[in-house]
């Protein structure tokens, strides 16, 4: 989807080896393991010091600390999720300073007060995933009936791939 968008180089994060593959499969260039340790040294070398133009951080807590060390220059943080179960206060100086912006995004609040905006952008992405520009992998199918086992593999982050819950 980031290359549809106009993304000129992807590097995704893991947060295992077994998951590096689903990553590249996806369309990343470079792909970064977080159980390997800090990734913003590695993101700076990978751009030649500049850093990340954008950043996707569905993580949270010390990850957005160190994302925010290798935003680029007017680079974009979005936040969108809290996988680690932790919060990241953002040091305001180092925004002005750099012209950099963090965002925060959620689906659900999105629905609730602006649900025109995924009528604007239904179009393009259901062009995407017709014209086969954009894959999404399924993981597993369960019936509705199990989808508390559904809920426990994604909360042991051991999917790659979407759970389909069929009724």
């Amino acid at each position: 989807m980031a290359r549809n968008l106009g993304a000129a180089r992807i590097i995704g994060t893991v947060g295992s080896p077994a998951k590096r593959q689903a990553a590249l499969d996806a369309g990343a260039d470079d792909v970064l393991c977080l159980a390997d340790g800090p990734f913003a040294a590695a993101v700076l070398e990978k751009t030649g010091g500049r850093g990340a133009d954008v950043i996707l951080d569905s993580l949270g807590g010390s990850y957005t600390a160190e994302g925010m060390t290798c935003l680029a220059p007017y680079g974009r943080m979005v936040a969108f999720g809290n996988a680690s179960h932790a919060y990241c206060q953002v040091d305001t100086g180092a925004l002005h300073a750099s012209c950099r912006s963090v965002r925060g995004f959620s689906i659900g609040s999105t629905r609730r007060m602006r649900p025109a905006w995924f009528g604007e952008a239904a179009p393009e992405v259901l062009a995407s995933l017709a014209a086969g520009r954009v894959k999404i992998p399924i993981a597993a199918r369960f019936p509705l009936m199990e989808a508390a086992g559904a809920h426990e593999l994604l909360e042991q982050r051991k999917v790659t791939g979407k759970i389909i819950l069929e009724v």
